[in-house]
């Protein structure tokens, strides 16, 4: 969690902090949802207790919210379904799935857009904009917080109007962290300045302190720390005046952090330390994990490694739960011995003592030479091994160090996977497409990896409606890439060359793709391929089907016709004259046709951990054919989640259903 998240939440009070810190009232809302009768009063109380624990249960949370997205519904109470909406939205949000948040966040905007309710339109918007803009990174997508502006302003909302004030200065704050453009220097401190005159001009003092912690942490961005902590020092006054103890510290916190970069390291410490105190009492984790951060620095400036270690041992537990235990007993190691040495010591040299004394008193000159020789070896052993444990220390820094470079290029390639996510989903048309041409379809689809090597694509070309299922050698990034080059291909059969035949359009891209990986010189390694089942419709009831190691299954009055697939794939070793054979067919209303990939039926699960087979899947479509397409998708779906139980998924998996 970053500082501006922290500052976000603060600045949304009470709706996220004060929330989590009152869960007594939980039990006194389900009392009361327990004794009324009134559907209305129970979703108001339900979307109550969805907020309450909306911060420390996920589960919870998602249930209440859901409870009244379903009471609403029933009742056709349109204000109820919004902020129902917004609350499941809430539940996946601090759950950090933003794309599930952003889809409920979606499904209220669409309501409120429905009813005209423009505070629920802007309301939307801006949690919308606040996935896409800010923790999407997507900055190019800030019309959803200048409409949410642009609606506030039309209603008169201050508070609105200050919170995407805030949220623009954020989003700008951190583009210019990531590229040091001035402009974006420019606009960020632009929109948080206007954020504190609408709020003076509204008299909504105690959302000012926050606008001067941001304007703080950008001037720390931009290098003029004398300017970060003038803003902090004001902020921390604020935040004394309103008692917000959450803010002050967070102002102080932030303030001992500029210290340290402008050179006053111990005054930095001082403040660090206070912070540290109060994030210790209350329990704060995410102030401390920052703390932990700040005074690790500083101790490095002192040059105080044994500190340093500490603190930097405090962060990665924060951090990284999965190495605690081994760094927490490898540091303990290391304090034990380093304690039972010095106590050792401390005997040898009392013991010596001793000796030395009764030597004296007998003056035995000999032996007091040779204890004296004795105390330098054991001043020079003492000495070597203080040495080696402060070099050890040394090590054990620069270690966590290179650790927490390797976590932080882990979460950015994570980043990166999950942004070329979105990338491959914008090569895949919208489902709706499809269900305009035929209502009762579905689409399942699961990768293995965040993304796939599987894919589907489908259009609308003249009088013919193409639809397709393929699936790329190998999953993740690399089946992801073979997929972006496979789309790009099918598009220039059908839009640059005007193919139109199932089995011409497979020869064009079996060739192309074979150019686009250089698969024709002879010294190629690169000889990977894609299998696919091609669908084209057209308005009198024909089918034509052509494919390449995928089949197309029909379920017609309970009975299933298999149409086999070419025993090759595309590209590869395929040769470039290969001529795909291309099948017609006549549909009738009501039959059910299939295409797919082989993940489904590869999947190991059941008691024994075997394969689910292709025996199987054909039973369970024949079983599933007589209901509407929807239900069958939650068949399939169930059956596979059923089978796969604990197993880990094997591959992607991609079945498309279509009931004429």
């Amino acid at each position: 969690m970053n500082l501006r998240f922290l500052l976000i939440c603060l600045f949304l009070l009470p709706r996220f902090f004060v929330i989590a810190q009152i869960p007594a009232e939980v039990k006194n809302y389900l009392d009361s949802l327990n004794a009324t009768f009134d559907k209305e009063k129970k979703i108001d109380i339900l979307l109550k207790l969805s907020s309450l624990t909306v911060n420390a249960s996920f589960v919870d949370s998602y249930k209440y919210g859901q409870e009244a997205i379903r009471l609403s519904h029933e009742l056709k109470h349109s204000k109820g379904l919004i902020n129902a909406h917004n609350a499941v939205g809430d539940a996946y949000w601090f759950h950090a799935d933003y794309g599930k948040a952003q889809g409920y966040y979606f499904k209220a905007y669409r309501i409120c857009d429905s009813i005209h309710d423009k505070q629920g339109i802007a309301q939307s918007l801006f949690n919308i904009g606040w996935i896409i803009c800010i923790q999407q990174r997507k900055y190019e997508d800030v019309h959803y917080f200048n409409r949410a502006l642009k609606t506030f302003i039309e209603i008169g909302d201050s508070m609105g109007i200050g919170m995407v004030y805030n949220a623009l200065g954020n989003m700008y704050n951190d583009k210019f962290n990531n590229f040091r453009e001035k402009p974006s220097f420019d606009s960020s401190l632009k929109y948080y300045n206007a954020g504190i005159k609408i709020y003076t001009l509204a008299r909504k003092q105690n959302k000012i302190p926050v606008f001067m912690t941001n304007i703080g942490e950008l001037m720390s961005l931009s290098g003029d720390l004398e300017s970060a902590i003038y803003y902090n020092e004001i902020a921390g006054d604020l935040f004394i005046k309103m008692q917000d103890s959450v803010g002050f510290e967070l102002s102080q916190m932030n303030l001992g952090n500029y210290l340290l970069q402008s050179g006053k390291t111990d005054a930095g410490l001082k403040l660090l330390h206070e912070a540290y105190d109060y994030a210790k009492r209350s329990d704060n984790r995410d102030i401390l994990t920052h703390v932990y951060e700040y005074l690790y620095k500083g101790y490095k400036q002192k040059n105080n490694s044994e500190k340093a270690l500490f603190f930097l041992e405090k962060f990665k537990i924060l951090n990284d739960s999965t190495q605690h235990e081994i760094y927490s007993s490898s540091i303990l190691d290391k304090q034990n011995s380093y304690e039972l040495e010095k106590k050792e010591a401390n005997i040898k040299e009392l013991t010596q003592a001793n000796e030395i004394q009764e030597l004296k008193t007998k003056q035995n000159r000999l032996a007091l030479i040779g204890v004296g020789g004795v105390l330098v070896v054991i001043i020079i052993v003492a000495y070597l091994l203080y040495k080696q444990n402060k070099e050890k220390n040394k090590a054990n820094l620069l270690l966590k160090e290179q650790n927490l470079i390797i976590s932080q290029k882990k979460a950015e390639i994570e980043s990166s996977i999950h942004y070329a996510k979105g990338i491959q989903t914008s090569f895949l048309p919208d489902i709706t497409d499809l269900k305009l041409t035929f209502p009762d379809s579905f689409i399942f689809y699961r990768p293995k990896d965040v993304v796939s090597g599987d894919f589907y694509w489908f259009c609308q070309l003249n009088n013919y409606f193409y639809c397709l299922a393929a699936d790329c050698t190998g999953h993740g990034v690399p089946g992801a890439l073979m997929s972006i080059v496979s789309v790009d291909k099918i598009s220039q059969a059908l839009f640059e060359k005007k193919l139109t035949e199932p089995c011409e359009i497979l020869s064009h891209i079996n060739v192309e793709i074979k150019k686009a990986l250089k698969q024709h010189d002879d010294h190629s390694k690169q000889k990977d391929g894609l299998d696919i089942a091609l669908l084209r419709f057209d308005l009198n009831g024909n089918l034509a089907f052509s494919g390449a190691n995928r089949p197309l299954y029909i379920v017609s009055e309970g009975h299933l016709e298999e149409y086999k697939a070419d025993k090759v794939a595309i590209a590869g070793f395929t040769p470039d004259h290969y001529v795909f054979n291309q099948t017609e067919i006549k549909v009738k209303k009501g039959d059910n046709l299939y295409v797919f990939s082989d993940g489904y039926a590869d999947q190991f699960g059941g008691d024994e951990g075997k394969k689910f087979m292709t025996k199987n899947f054909k039973n369970l479509l024949i079983s599933a054919a007589s209901k509407p397409m929807n239900q069958q998708e939650m068949e399939i779906q169930a059956a596979h989640y059923n089978w796969k139980g604990s197993y880990e998924q094997v591959d992607d998996i991609l079945v498309i259903g279509i009931k004429i």
